[in-house]
């Protein structure tokens, strides 16, 4: 089956990347050849959450992702569009969330909901949350 990629994806990655965030991937399926179909690339940890033993929102995959980019889950931000799965499961590992949907949810526990990854740093600048400062050329 064919996956869609969101449009606005591509260069909301491009942007993060240029300010230095390191960007993961978590899925409960292998998310290799879903990345390929999509020509997405450049990420610093691709992992599937078998690795861990447990599927999304147990806290275990998240906290992998963590140590493999060797940065505290405190000062990450989980990307996802699946409420109970992405949400509740990077914020029960002390993550900062971002939701993708159309509409928020009620009592929304996501520290920002956006519809449009083109939106997304600039949500993420409205959340007041401080992306690293740009590296030096």
């Amino acid at each position: 089956g064919s996956v869609c990629l969101h449009p606005g994806v591509e260069q909301a990655l491009k942007m993060l990347r240029q300010r230095g965030v390191k960007l993961g991937v978590l899925s409960d399926m292998p998310p290799e050849a879903k990345l390929r179909d999509m020509g997405l690339s450049g990420f610093c940890c691709t992992v599937t959450s078998e690795a861990t033993h447990y599927l999304k929102p147990n806290p275990e995959p998240f906290g992998y992702v963590a140590e493999l980019l060797g940065v505290p889950p405190d000062q990450m931000m989980y990307v996802g569009d699946n409420y109970r799965y992405d949400i509740l499961g990077g914020n029960a590992t002390g993550m900062l969330t971002a939701h993708c949907v159309r509409k928020q949810e009620p009592g929304s526990q996501a520290d920002l909901s956006f519809y449009r990854y083109k939106e997304l740093v600039s949500a993420i600048g409205e959340a007041g949350i401080q992306l690293p400062e740009a590296p030096m050329s």
